[in-house]
């Protein structure tokens, strides 16, 4: 199939023999969908547990330098020299995170909250204060991810949705 970046059978024999080291980001997100994974498994192969070069002379476990790279968790790999978690980046990459889990998971509390019975008032108070509690933690989200310098093309509307996105 093609991808729409060429790489040719050479290119790919000097990759498996060693003698190309390097690989630009465009070739390792081509050869990612080539072989139908995601590109950063790529970057860290033998998870969790292998050990990766993430900078020179600095090793950790592949998961812990996936979840560095990804922005996922902050690691608990002792000897870093990269503060894990601590700047901006890491800031707004969590956000935009657990943002888009409330997000994803809104409208079926939402949906829960409409169909649990008014003669049942303890049960439908309390799905409709999760429901409350969940906008008002998207709302809090979308202005951590803005004072950090993400940027939200929809803010969340009063229902908490907005800020989709889709395919240009």
């Amino acid at each position: 199939m093609a991808l729409g970046y060429p790489i040719s059978r050479a290119q790919i024999a000097n990759y498996e023999s060693g003698r190309k080291k390097t690989l630009d980001i465009a070739e390792l997100i081509i050869l990612a969908a080539a072989l139908g994974v995601p590109p950063v498994a790529l970057l860290y192969p033998e998870l969790p547990d292998g050990e990766v070069e993430v900078l020179p002379g600095w090793t950790a476990t592949s998961w812990d330098a996936l979840t560095w790279f990804t922005g996922t968790v902050v690691s608990s790999h002792t000897n870093s020299r990269v503060a894990w978690g601590l700047s901006e980046g890491a800031q707004l990459v969590d956000a935009v995170r657990k943002r888009r889990d409330l997000m994803l998971r809104l409208p079926a509390l939402q949906a829960r909250a409409e169909a649990t019975s008014a003669d049942d008032r303890v049960l439908r108070e309390a799905a409709l204060l999760e429901v409350s509690t969940v906008r008002d933690e998207i709302h809090r989200l979308s202005a951590v991810i803005q004072t950090v310098g993400g940027v939200l093309n929809n803010a969340p509307t009063e229902d908490g949705s907005g800020g989709a996105w889709s395919a240009q």
